[in-house]
């Protein structure tokens, strides 16, 4: 995974909705997107619909400034780097 704060310019922006996706065939066993679908980071997190409790960094808006915890509030400077 590329160190999204400092890389995330190198990469076109896009969003992608699930019902975007039929994943499985016909029997449906195969429910896990191909890797390079999955997400690096979340951005305008400010406007989420739920809390999502994962690993991937977060950004109130767009990144590489106002990141945020998994509840939205905004995590200083010096809490980042641990």
């Amino acid at each position: 995974m590329p160190d999204v704060p400092n890389a995330w310019h190198q990469y076109i922006f896009f969003a992608i909705f699930p019902p975007t996706f039929h994943i499985g065939g016909d029997d449906s066993i195969c429910q896990k997107l191909s890797d390079k679908y999955l997400p690096i980071m979340h951005t305008n997190y400010e406007n989420r619909s739920r809390d999502y409790e994962d690993s991937l960094p977060k950004y109130q808006t767009f990144p590489p400034n106002n990141r945020v915890n998994n509840d939205g509030s905004l995590i200083r400077c010096d809490e980042i780097a641990r």
